[in-house]
């Protein structure tokens, strides 16, 4: 069976490589790339289940299609919820075996693709909340630049309260996130009381 089906994948146009066991399996799978795995459940050693959990640890995108002479909703069910794309049971037909394959492959490209996109998106987030960050820290910068102008011991005083403010949550634990946070608002109450004592003058 195991050969018949290699010869199926083979007419059809895939590279197949053929083992006897799940160790091999696992062997051949730490070697040359494979996209998936057709795999009996039961073989000498350990079964296709016990095959399918332990390569996906270190292949996570490997595509898997279990094949078992025990037509059983529940262990379909169970070789579905750990990682299997697809189940025929046995006798083989050509054409399911090789539907089976191209459906997997398709599944397995299209959640490639939409990881890669996630990965993209979340980049382009951080990309854009990063250059936000730089904005508002130069409008800080330039407030405080703006006091220091005016009154350069009063900007001189608002660049310290930043600082201590940024020792003190350090002292207390803060993240990095909240210490930069508080650095930069903590000079603002002295800017903003600067501009309204101007501004009453």
């Amino acid at each position: 069976m195991r050969r018949l089906t290699y010869r199926w994948l083979a007419e059809d146009g895939y590279t197949c490589r053929m083992v006897g066991s799940g160790a091999a399996a696992l062997e051949a799978l730490e070697g040359e790339h494979s996209d998936l795995m057709v795999t009996d459940m039961l073989m000498p050693g350990m079964s296709g289940s016990e095959l399918l959990r332990t390569a996906r640890t270190s292949k996570p995108d490997l595509a898997a299609i279990m094949v078992t002479g025990v037509d059983d909703p529940e262990i379909a069910n169970e070789c579905l919820k750990i990682g299997a794309y697809g189940y025929v049971v046995k006798p083989l037909e050509r054409n399911e075996i090789l539907i089976n394959v191209a459906n997997a492959l398709e599944r397995r490209r299209l959640t490639i693709e939409s990881a890669t996109f996630q990965h993209r998106l979340e980049e382009q987030v951080r990309a854009r909340t990063a250059d936000i960050r730089r904005r508002e820290e130069e409008l800080c910068e330039r407030l405080v630049g703006a006091t220091e102008y005016r009154d350069e011991t009063t900007g001189a005083h608002v660049r310290r309260i930043g600082l201590y403010a940024e020792t003190l949550a350090e002292a207390l634990g803060w993240n990095l996130a909240g210490m930069a946070d508080i650095r930069l608002a903590a000079p603002m109450h002295d800017v903003a009381r600067s501009r309204f004592r101007t501004s009453s003058c």
